[in-house]
């Protein structure tokens, strides 16, 4: 064999285990798709109990069309209904940080309408490094059922009504909601689902929530059951008012003070 056939046989040998990588990758690939595919397209529909302990049971349904699974979950506590409803409305930056760990600000950008019943308010949660903050821009809509006293509280992402700060990810899809039954003998019924898209991988993201509804809701009683949320309040009045949108003169900057992991209310990861 001459010596430019030996040369030659390195180079002949590169360019298969190439073609071999380069054929492995796209099989890969293929098989990635058909996977997210298969699992996008998936789906019964149906609520499955995944978890039942420490008194809140966890519900868990796969729609098909969808990659993200959604959660409910359900419990009885010791409260009144005065304290829920105060709770819920509460939005300084205080009650973010008791919902939210890594909680910098807390904004009303439309005040309490007595009338619909609802307010809209943007905060913004730090992440640990390297993973971008999230801003969560929500309108809380407030329901009272006059026959059972029951209320039911819907928090819906707006987007796109605020311009869009490039320190941050802003949370696109959220459509959570509560509904809070008395149940006699100083217990509410507590009913929360969790439909939501924060930017953390699917796979991730099915993953961890059902831990995260699971101490989320474990951790109600502590926040609602305050000395501060002992009041009356205004829920079923029905005075007219008729709020504006307005944007906070402090959205246009970053507000980024600390680094702290975020709650189980505020799921969220890396772009």
């Amino acid at each position: 064999m001459s010596n430019a056939s030996l040369a030659a046989q390195p180079q002949r040998r590169g360019r298969k285990f190439l073609k071999i990588a380069l054929y492995g990758s796209c099989v890969a690939a293929a098989l990635l798709v058909g996977a997210h595919y298969t699992w996008k397209m998936s789906g019964s529909d149906q609520w499955r109990l995944v978890s039942d302990r420490e008194g809140v049971r966890v519900y868990e349904r796969k729609p098909s069309g969808s990659t993200f699974k959604q959660y409910k979950a359900s419990m009885r506590m010791k409260s009144t209904m005065n304290r829920v409803v105060a709770g819920m409305m509460d939005r300084d930056l205080k009650s973010c940080a008791e919902w939210n760990p890594g909680c910098v600000s807390e904004q009303t950008v439309q005040p309490w309408d007595q009338q619909d019943r609802s307010f809209v308010h943007f905060y913004r949660v730090n992440l640990p490094d390297p993973m971008t903050p999230r801003e969560f821009l929500l309108k809380a809509q407030f329901t009272p059922d006059l026959q059972d006293q029951s209320v039911f509280i819907q928090y819906t992402a707006m987007p796109d009504e605020l311009p869009r700060n490039d320190c941050c990810y802003r949370v696109t899809h959220m459509n959570n909601n509560w509904r809070f039954t008395p149940a006699g003998k100083g217990e509410i019924e507590v009913d929360f689902m969790q439909d939501m898209d924060v930017g953390l991988p699917y796979f991730v993201y099915n993953l961890l929530a059902p831990g995260f509804v699971h101490d989320g809701l474990l951790s109600l009683p502590k926040i609602v059951n305050q000395a501060k949320y002992d009041q009356e309040n205004g829920l079923f009045a029905t005075t007219p008012a008729t709020p504006t949108l307005k944007t906070p003169t402090t959205l246009a900057s970053p507000i980024i003070t600390t680094r702290a992991p975020a709650s189980a209310f505020a799921t969220v990861a890396s772009q």
